[in-house]
């Protein structure tokens, strides 16, 4: 019976200190957003919003794709180094926004987020809506 919870015990000693435990951080980092917000609009009229709101801001665009109903638009500033602006269609006139602006993609380990200029996006991106 000692054998097993020994091994198991051995396991997650080599899985936390072999760097798959900070790989698992860093790729939940990513997916997580700086901020988010639904709109009440189509996902294409959105994404459109989004493009503006990247090129007015001085974002320099690293990437883009959209489906039609989910996408995302990837870039860098000359301070931040990993901006993304998600969109998705929940609905046919709902649409979830979410925007990550931070100095790396690995926001701890370089000054962090920067939240004030994720919600600049978001502003930009709905006043392009009006």
């Amino acid at each position: 019976m000692k054998k097993p919870i020994y091994f198991l015990f051995i396991g997650l000693i080599l899985f936390s200190t072999s760097g798959c435990a900070a790989y698992f951080g860093v790729k939940q980092s990513k997916k997580q957003m700086d901020l988010a917000e639904q709109i009440n609009r189509p996902a294409d009229v959105v994404w459109e919003a989004s493009l503006g709101a990247a090129e007015e801001l001085a974002i320099a665009v690293d990437g883009k794709e959209f489906d039609g109903k989910k996408g995302f638009i990837s870039g860098h500033t000359g301070e931040l180094n990993f901006i993304r602006i998600h969109v998705e269609q929940l609905e046919p006139e709902l649409t979830l926004v979410g925007i990550q602006a931070r100095t790396s993609a690995v926001p701890w380990t370089n000054k962090g987020f920067k939240r004030e200029f994720a919600q600049s996006i978001m502003e930009q991106i709905k006043k392009n809506l009006d």
